[in-house]
């Protein structure tokens, strides 16, 4: 109870919350949503997880009644919608961080790390990274149309199960 609220709260109701919560949590340990993960190693967590946003993009992308400025993303707790003002070929997010980009590309690479950097010449870094279902998953900081979409970040995807296996564009400004 509120302090100053006048109630008095005894030992034995305090008791009887904790084992109601208690009882809670013992059942929500018996009948867990979702998966197992029990057992699993963080590289199975993380592939798990990898292929859950893939098959989010996949879901978006192969849809012919969706178009790129209606897409959105799940970014850390935070739905983000395409901006639909630029984006006509891609999908162009506002309002990410650099860190929410970062933490984005990880999941959906399935990597506890960003992978090391490699810079191109005359444009900027890329970071690279396969994943054990074979997607191949790019986060570079340069865009040929950044001056029209503002673009600071955009991440290519190549998998099988979106686009036919054409690459795809999720940009971020």
């Amino acid at each position: 109870m509120p302090a100053g609220t006048g109630a008095v709260v005894t030992a034995s109701a305090v008791g009887s919350l904790v084992e109601g919560e208690a009882a809670a949590l013992r059942r929500l340990a018996q009948n867990p949503a979702g998966p197992t993960l029990t057992g699993k190693g963080s590289g199975t967590i993380l592939q798990l997880q990898s292929q859950r946003k893939i098959d989010e993009l996949a879901a978006q992308f192969n849809n012919p009644a969706v178009q790129p400025k209606d897409f959105q993303i799940s970014l850390d707790g935070k739905v983000l919608k395409a901006d639909p003002e630029v984006s006509l070929g891609a999908p162009v997010y506002a309002g990410a961080t650099t860190a929410d980009v970062m933490s984005y590309f990880r999941k959906l690479a399935g990597v506890d790390e960003i992978p090391t950097v490699r810079t191109v010449a005359g444009k900027g870094d890329v970071f690279s990274a396969t994943t054990e279902s074979g997607a191949k998953i790019t986060l570079r900081n340069f865009s040929t149309s950044g001056q029209q979409s503002g673009a600071s970040w955009t991440i290519d995807v190549i998998d099988a199960s979106i686009n036919s296996g054409r690459r795809v564009e999720i940009k971020f400004k």
